[in-house]
């Protein structure tokens, strides 16, 4: 939605601004009477530059929109895992689950909350589930003993402890 709200602006301002820069160009050729040819050369020359220029600062406006957007998913998420955690210490699965997943949907790939989400999917005897979400934890983030231990458990709960020894 983003994308095609910026593109649609960028088009927008590119065509009025070639518009405004066309009329200017037939307004001066029109004065210069003989020079004409010359005259239509040098506008065209500055239409372009000006729209080279109004492309690349709207390029630049968009990434810095795109950047500012990521910090404020990566700080929603951070607040969700948080509020997952406090909520899974508190024992309240339900709400921590919650929060995992709404964390989930904004950074699908955040280790943290796979892990936790894990953990949550293990408390509950969802094993299946719990060692999806541990291993991928794992594979994002595989410096993280804590979950590849999670990841181990998962395996353990499931009755396959050769597997599971390797994690661990």
């Amino acid at each position: 939605g983003v994308l095609y709200f910026a593109k649609y602006i960028v088009t927008w301002v590119d065509e009025e601004a070639r518009a405004k820069l066309l009329q200017q160009l037939d307004d001066e050729a029109a004065g210069r009477g003989g020079r004409g040819g010359q005259a239509l050369s040098e506008l065209e020359d500055r239409l372009s530059a000006d729209v080279n220029k109004l492309s690349d600062e709207l390029t630049a406006e968009l990434e810095r929109f795109k950047k500012e957007r990521e910090q404020e998913r990566e700080t929603r998420t951070a607040q969700l895992v948080e509020a997952a955690a406090r909520a899974y210490l508190a024992q309240d699965l339900a709400a921590a689950a919650k929060h995992c997943d709404d964390a989930l949907a904004h950074a699908p790939e955040n280790a943290g909350a796979l892990h936790l989400r894990a953990m949550i999917h293990l408390r509950a005897n969802e094993y299946g589930p719990g060692e999806v979400r541990a291993r991928r934890a794992a594979e994002i983030a595989p410096d993280q003993p804590s979950y590849r231990h999670t990841l181990g458990y998962a395996c353990r709960l499931q009755g396959r402890l050769d597997e599971a020894a390797r994690h661990y």
